[in-house]
């Protein structure tokens, strides 16, 4: 019984001792087993590629691939930028084929874009005229500079580039740059005016109001945002005039409807009325604006029309014109002053032709506005006569040195020679002329008439200038007024 006890307790003894080497053998294959697990991840995080793509200033965005080492990726989509055409992911200077390159290492692929070219095809109209610069229907990279020159023109021509994307331009040479589509241009000879008898249309100006509601609001959304003193966004401030105070509060932007590069409409916008004297304030009383049909806080829209001038005289192939409408309303010089004083860099009366403010605007911001290059060129810069004789009198203090001017206004002595009586005098404005405060006659024997500025000093009060008034006959008044109206003249070659 003894031994048989002592058997019994061994077994579970040599049983503990066999449960407990199994428990360490697990415990040591489970290590070894966590071991192994972290070197295969370590090793796995090494065999790990990271592949990014470089856009190259293109458009969109393409995320970093992580591949295994010795493996191909996955072609990402063909990425896009405008104006140019996708060749394809580099990788140094080698094309990444995705199908059969494997990756070895981190790398970076580079997208190659060729920049898109379109074809210029000239069409020369323009009988015995030789162009160069490009050979007709070949690529040219986009937005590339071109400059066409036109040579062999006949005298007193000109060039019409007219493109079949709708853009005009006229000039001996014509230098653009390439557009997004093919396009031709079509090459003719022209003058840069066109003649009915004794009417030349020539250049063009804001004058006819436009009427249309929805070409209005169309218009007024491409104007954007409305004008303040502080902020004037896209408008130009016409710096008027208002208590003797140069005033933010007459603004106006020119639009080009059709992208052809000239201006179609005008916009014109004003939160206060413009006096009819450059010292007086701002009301309706004081102002012709809303006599006119023109009010505060919304804007008026006026068509950029051709200009029709009358020939004055005509000879050894140039003449001299006159426009036959009132364009603008403008003061001959902004002050009443009686006395010499400095402006417009020199000393002299505010009735001097020469330092006004008129004849800057003639030849700075009319000029400008009204002819394009080619235009210009036929326009001759002249002597203007501005001497006692021109006056009309015997003696004027108030006179200046002659001018050399390209647009100028009729002295009085002129008008008395082209214009021998006072009906043929007489002039009307148009609607932009009228919203910038020309004053109009609603007498029924004088009806729509305006008055119109000379150039003439008025030979006894030094702040006066002539004028023409609405029934024909001579006037004069103080030249700060805003009522009064400007028909440029000039000379051209025919």
């Amino acid at each position: 019984m003894k031994k048989i006890s002592k058997l019994l307790f061994a077994i579970p003894f040599v049983l503990l001792l066999f449960a407990c080497s199994k428990k360490t053998q697990k415990d040591n294959t489970t290590t070894k087993t966590n071991t192994t697990t972290n070197t295969i991840t370590t090793e796995n995080k090494k065999d790990l590629c990271t592949v990014k793509f470089d856009l190259n200033n293109g458009e969109g965005n393409i995320d970093d691939v992580v591949v295994e080492k010795g493996n191909i990726i996955t072609m990402p989509n063909n990425p896009t930028r405008e104006y140019y055409t996708f060749d394809g992911w580099y990788y140094e200077d080698s094309k990444w084929i995705f199908d059969s390159n494997t990756v070895s290492s981190d790398i970076t692929l580079k997208a190659k874009w060729t920049l898109n070219k379109y074809s210029i095809t000239l069409d020369n109209q323009a009988e015995g005229v030789t162009i160069s610069g490009i050979t007709s229907g070949n690529e040219y990279d986009y937005n590339s500079e071109i400059t066409l020159t036109a040579t062999n023109i006949p005298s007193g021509y000109t060039i019409k580039w007219s493109r079949s994307d709708g853009v005009v331009k006229s000039g001996n040479a014509y230098t653009f740059n390439v557009p997004s589509e093919n396009i031709a241009i079509i090459i003719t000879t022209t003058k840069p005016y066109a003649r009915e008898d004794s009417k030349i249309y020539f250049g063009t100006y804001p004058q006819t109001k436009v009427t249309d509601n929805t070409l209005i609001s169309e218009l007024n959304t491409l104007a954007g945002n409305l004008p303040t003193s502080t902020n004037k966004y896209n408008w130009t401030d016409f710096n008027y005039y208002i208590s003797s105070s140069v005033t933010s509060f007459m603004f106006y932007q020119d639009i080009d409807y059709d992208n052809d590069r000239t201006y179609d409409y005008r916009g014109v916008y004003f939160t206060q009325y413009r006096p009819y004297y450059y010292s007086n304030s701002s009301s309706t009383s004081d102002s012709y604006q809303d006599d006119n049909g023109y009010s505060t806080n919304t804007i008026y829209w006026f068509r950029y029309d051709p200009i029709e001038w009358d020939i004055l005289t005509e000879s050894d192939g140039k003449a001299q014109i006159i426009a036959n409408l009132i364009l603008d309303s403008q003061d001959y010089y902004p002050s009443n002053s009686t006395e010499k004083f400095e402006h417009n860099g020199g000393t002299g009366f505010a009735n001097n032709y020469e330092l006004s403010a008129i004849r800057k605007f003639l030849n700075d911001t009319f000029y400008n506005t009204a002819f394009n290059d080619f235009q210009k060129k036929i326009i001759e810069t002249i002597e203007v006569d501005n001497s006692v004789d021109s006056t009309g009198q015997s003696s004027n203090y108030n006179v200046c040195n002659n001018t050399n001017d390209k647009i100028f206004l009729l002295s009085y002595k002129e008008v008395t020679t082209y214009y021998t009586d006072a009906t043929a005098r007489q002039a009307k404005g148009s609607d932009y002329a009228k919203t910038q405060g020309l004053y109009v006659s609603t007498n029924s024997s004088t009806l729509e008439n305006s008055y119109w500025t000379l150039r003439s000093p008025y030979y006894n009060f030094a702040n006066e200038a002539y004028f023409v008034s609405i029934s024909g006959y001579f006037g004069h008044d103080n030249v700060c007024g805003t009522g009064y109206g400007v028909r440029p003249a000039c000379w051209i070659t025919l």
